[in-house]
């Protein structure tokens, strides 16, 4: 079976846990503004990964080098563009704007394996790929938060938090960790850092009705 369906599934929770949780009150020029951040990140994070790797024979380099590299370049990537759109905005907002950033994601990923058609994917993989997703709308919603109405500390420490989770997961591909049920330790430790990411940013997530859209 393809993990489309359990990657929107894995996002829709997430929005669903989120609404519950905190995010009652919808700003589509924030949500909106959260895609046009993702799809900027997305363009400036593939130049800025891929250019060494043309510049570079890479293929003796470590995978711990390799999967750090990958990591905290798009940790920086991402979190500096959120940081530019977020930075003089009400946590709430902000709370949307990552909303935004997160279901791009979802988006982007499931159109991506669709394209790739039907596929055998283990059943734990299916999983894997579910709670992937509802831990990553989770970070993106706590750390875009954590941004708005912050300073360059706050940014140093979100995106140093980013760049190690991206981290992990890049080692865990490139060492084909996610073959195998070991895949649901990377996905554990994920869910967690967004967790508690996210009981961080709560306390800040507060409705502001008299901000308008940050355009």
């Amino acid at each position: 079976m393809n993990s489309a369906p359990f990657i929107i599934l894995g996002g829709a929770l997430a929005w669903v846990f989120l609404y519950f949780l905190r995010l009652k009150k919808f700003y589509p020029g924030e949500f909106i503004l959260g895609i046009f951040a993702f799809v900027i990140a997305m363009a400036i994070q593939n130049m800025i990964q891929r250019t060494p790797l043309l510049w570079f024979n890479l293929s003796s380099a470590s995978k711990l080098a390799l999967a750090l590299w990958f990591g905290f370049s798009a940790g920086f990537v991402q979190e500096g563009i959120k940081y530019v759109f977020v930075k003089g905005m009400k946590p709430y907002k902000g709370a949307i704007v990552g909303l935004g950033f997160g279901i791009a994601e979802v988006i982007l990923l499931a159109v991506a394996v669709t394209i790739e058609g039907p596929s055998n994917v283990p059943w734990f993989l299916l999983v894997a790929a579910l709670v992937e997703r509802f831990s990553a709308v989770l970070f993106h919603v706590a750390s875009t938060s954590l941004l708005s109405s912050s300073n360059s500390l706050v940014f140093l420490g979100v995106f140093a938090v980013h760049g190690v989770v991206d981290s992990i997961a890049s080692y865990s591909l490139l060492i084909n960790l996610v073959e195998s049920p070991k895949v649901f330790w990377v996905e554990a430790i994920v869910g967690g850092i967004a967790l508690v990411m996210l009981k961080f940013a709560l306390p800040r997530i507060k409705i502001e009705e008299e901000e308008g859209p940050k355009w």
